[in-house]
């Protein structure tokens, strides 16, 4: 994960490496694609979801979408 895929919607590298942890402790079944949901603040330039697929060790692979919510402020 390149910090120039986040910069477009505002999304922290640092929040994408988190999840990118969690996936690689997750129960390992070749069978099956893990998903995983990031909600983050919407702000003016992330207000789409936004979908990432990484191919993990071991042919695992790993879907994130990361949905904007409306914070009301």
């Amino acid at each position: 994960m390149s910090a120039l895929m986040t910069k477009p919607s505002g999304i922290s590298q640092g929040d994408l490496y988190l999840l990118l942890s969690y996936a690689m402790v997750l129960p390992s079944d070749s069978e099956h694609e893990v998903r995983l949901f990031l909600v983050y603040p919407e702000h003016k330039d992330f207000t789409k979801i936004v979908k990432y697929t990484y191919c993990l060790a071991g042919e695992k692979e790993l879907s994130l979408c990361v949905l904007p919510l409306d914070l009301p402020m």
